[in-house]
């Protein structure tokens, strides 16, 4: 479930990255897929940007930032076409994107060759979103593991949904910038703690804050 959350997260932030072929077709499949491998893939069709297209999220891979790409691609005889671009900086892909079988896709690359087929995505039961006010960032894992911090890639905001029985999550606030210190959380609005990592069972759709002010 994580992976399915991370390639969400991925195609949101590399759709801001890329601009790939702008034409739209005759195209209808949509949805996420996924193989036996745990390869995943997402076709949304954009109609809220100013060159509405069929968006693509591929991941082929473990890792989901440099196995993780995205764009914008053409409607070409009847497939999608052209180059997705890597989350990670490690060079693009060149995809064709066809219909397989009564709903599946297969997805074409210089190297290889991945059928999917439709993935069944669970009701989310909560939605978290962590956010900063200030120049920090955060972090978060799920239970009672410290969340990890990369200060080449902090990360100021994130969200995730809860979809199973699994409610505990950490959450962290971590200092990077010169001069800006960390001052409290806030859930929902409301003062929740002063400690910059903390452990808390999710009810229900939550918004933690993470408060940085120059000093």
């Amino acid at each position: 479930m994580k992976k399915i959350l991370s390639l969400m997260l991925c195609a949101s932030m590399i759709f801001v990255m890329a601009g790939c072929g702008k034409e739209t077709g005759e195209w209808t499949r949509s949805g996420y897929f996924t193989d036996e491998a745990g390869d995943m893939l997402s076709i949304t069709y954009m109609d809220d940007i100013a060159d509405p297209g069929w968006y693509v999220g591929f991941m082929n891979g473990e890792d989901w930032v440099e196995n993780s790409f995205g764009g914008t691609l053409t409607v070409k005889k009847g497939s999608l076409q052209g180059t997705l671009t890597s989350a990670g900086g490690g060079g693009d892909l060149k995809v064709t994107v066809t219909e397989e079988g009564e709903d599946g896709v297969l997805v074409k690359t210089k190297d290889a060759e991945y059928h999917l087929t439709p993935m069944e995505i669970p009701d989310v039961r909560f939605t978290v979103t962590i956010n900063t006010e200030g120049m920090g960032a955060i972090s978060y894992a799920a239970g009672t593991e410290t969340p990890e911090f990369d200060p080449e890639e902090p990360y100021q905001w994130a969200s995730f949904g809860i979809y199973d029985e699994n409610v505990t999550y950490t959450i962290g606030a971590f200092e990077y910038i010169e001069g800006y210190h960390f001052v409290k959380w806030t859930k929902n609005g409301e003062d929740y703690t002063t400690e910059p990592q903390f452990t808390v069972d999710i009810d229900g759709d939550t918004e933690f804050v993470a408060v940085f002010e120059f000093q």
